[in-house]
Formats: C-alpha cells, structure tokens, sequence
C-alpha cells in the first residue's frame, strides 16, 4: 500500500457541489496520457478510473475515439493515447456522493478506502474509521495532549501506555479509552497524550497523574525497555495500584511484551474495532491503523509511519483480558513539569494522600 495522506480540511468539486473525501493515497505507477479534442488532455494511473457517457471506464481499457465527460465541454473524444513510465500519482480515497469528482476538469470516478491485503485492520472497517475521524475539543500541555471528553464523574477509563526514549525519535503515548460497558463491551477514545521529548522519568509522572485525573483510571503499561523505568516510578515511587501487573510484583510490573502477548493483544483489539466495539476518532490513530500490516511469521507493525499509537492502544484494550472488572466482558453479535506544560494535570500532585476530588467534572 502507498503512503496515505489523510484529509479533514479540504473538499473537492463533484456534480453535486463540493463534496468531503478522505484522503490521497500515494502511488508510484506506470500511467497513460489521453489527448483529446479541443486541445485538451489528461495524465493518469493504469487502472484509473473515468466516466464516460455509458458509465465507468478503466483507463487500460481506453482506445481512440471513446468519449469520457469533461466538466465545459461535455463528452469529448479520445484523439491520442500514449503510455506514460512510473510516475508518482495520487488517488483520492472515499469521495462522498456517488464518488464521481472533477480533476482537471475531466469526471473521475474514485475508489473506495481499500488499504491493503496485509492491514491488520480490514478495509471496511478502515474506511468507515476514516468517516468518524473528530477534530479534539481540547489541546492541552502544549499539544501533547488531545482531548475530547475531560473526566466525566462516576464514569470508568482506561489507559494504554507505550513508552520511547524521549529522544525525538519514537513517540510515548497514552490512550484513554472510556469504557461505557463489557457486556457486550463498548469503549470509547477519548483521549491521546504523545509526544517523542519526554523523558521516561517525566513521563511516569505524566501517566501517574493521567490515571488520576481520569477518575483512577486502570494502566496497562509495557515494561519492555524503556517502560521498565515507567513501571517502577509508578510501582514503588508512587505507589499507584492502578497499574495493572501481569506478573510478579517484586519482578515484572506492568506487562511484558512477548511474542505471545503481543499477538494476543492485537488480534484481540482487531476483533474489537471490526466488531464496531471501540469507538475510535483521533486522526492519528486512525492513519497508523491503516498503515499497520501483518510483516509475516506471526509479527505486526507499522510499515511507513510509527505505531506508537496503535500499541498504546491495543494495550488499552487489552485491559478487559486482566480480570479488573465485576463482570466478565462479552463479545457483541514535555522533559520539565512545570505548570503551563502539566496543563489540566498541573495541580494534581502525585503524593497527595487523597484523591477524592479528582473524580468531580473539571
């Protein structure tokens, strides 16, 4: 699959007036210039597809003399066709309406979110995650921090915690998922801290307060390298029993991605979004799901952009496998903490003895 480039800005002129689309999808294939009359013509992909006066027509299936549609002048005749080598071409994805839309004045028709045969995610579910993408109601902690629902009382939250260096290169993320119910389960994004400048021991603070300010929230946190340092800050220091601990205490806090666990927690998370059981509307979870592909022998991962945010979150999910809850879940059919930084989390401090009023609505 090529690099997608996801849209929420911008919309595209179709027959029936400006219409959304969700994005482009970046491709490097041979193509095809079309001349036709009234000097006009147009350069696009093999398989592209136009519409002609009889419907859709492949563009490897053009010959001179067809008709296609042009906005001016309408049906214009083929003159010339010429086989053009790889270039790099841009596919709009998901065009709203009947998924016809002007390009150079010319009527094509689009296809539809297909991502690719090796996405974890499939492509129904991919696009229909692309549809019910929301901008944050909130940017917090200097952007860190997206934000569409602040704590809601009595209500129940979850955290994932995938955690990097601090060095600029990969991203330490949480994912706050609200859980409306398990029975069947319904969950809900709410929330996605990330930034790749946090250093472990700033970031533990960070994921301390987190699960505090989201009414106690359970953390799923990987111990794996640089969560090592996370875990035990949040085990021994702040002594925060919303950590969730898969092993021994004393040895393994947090949870240890192996191969088995990994597998586990991301077909268990596949199984969840497909059923429509998650709710998840933050652009860039979404972009790195549909970048995120089964790499063979039983190993996954992202293949043109991080996913830190999909581990985050398939550990979020995989909070409902740990036995925290009364009921059994069922399937359905920045480096310095000062105040401007810490944000809505800037008057939590961590060995506060108690925390009763951080379950009111801010």
């Amino acid at each position: 699959m090529g690099e997608i480039i996801t849209n929420i800005k911008y919309q595209i002129l179709t027959p029936n007036g400006y219409q959304d689309f969700v994005g482009m999808q970046k491709l490097r294939k041979s193509g095809y210039r079309f001349e036709c009359d009234n000097g006009l013509y147009c350069e696009v992909s093999i398989g592209h597809r136009f519409m002609s006066p009889n419907g859709e027509v492949l563009s490897d299936d053009i010959v001179i003399n067809d008709t296609i549609i042009h906005r001016h002048y309408g049906e214009v005749k083929i003159t010339n066709k010429i086989k053009l080598d790889e270039m790099d071409v841009y596919d709009l994805l998901d065009v709203g309406g009947d998924r016809t839309f002007y390009a150079d004045d010319f009527l094509h028709h689009n296809c539809e979110f297909l991502g690719s045969s090796a996405t974890v995610i499939d492509s129904v579910t991919l696009e229909r995650l692309f549809k019910h993408r929301l901008e944050p109601e909130f940017l917090d902690q200097k952007g860190k921090f997206r934000i569409w629902e602040k704590p809601v009382t009595g209500a129940t939250y979850v955290l994932g915690v995938d955690t990097a260096k601090g060095t600029g290169e990969n991203f330490s993320v949480i994912q706050v998922l609200r859980v409306h119910g398990i029975q069947p389960v319904r969950m809900q994004q709410v929330g996605v801290w990330e930034d790749n400048y946090t250093d472990v021991y700033t970031f533990a603070s960070v994921v301390n307060k987190m699960s505090y300010y989201y009414n106690n929230a359970y953390m799923m946190v990987e111990n794996n390298g640089e969560g090592s340092p996370v875990v035990n800050r949040l085990w021994w220091e702040y002594e925060n029993e919303n950590l969730i601990n898969t092993g021994s205490k004393e040895r393994d806090l947090g949870i240890r991605a192996t191969h088995k666990t990994k597998n586990l927690a991301v077909l268990f998370m596949k199984k969840l979004v497909e059923d429509g059981n998650i709710e998840l509307i933050d652009n860039r979870t979404i972009e790195q799901l549909a970048d995120y592909q089964d790499l063979g022998h039983d190993r996954y991962g992202g293949v043109h952009m991080s996913d830190d945010c999909v581990s985050a979150l398939y550990w979020a999910i995989f909070v409902l496998e740990q036995d925290v809850f009364d009921e059994s879940y069922e399937f359905s059919p920045e480096s310095n903490a000062d105040s401007e930084g810490w944000g809505v989390l800037s008057d939590i401090n961590e060995y506060q003895e108690d925390w009763g009023w951080l379950v009111e609505k801010p």
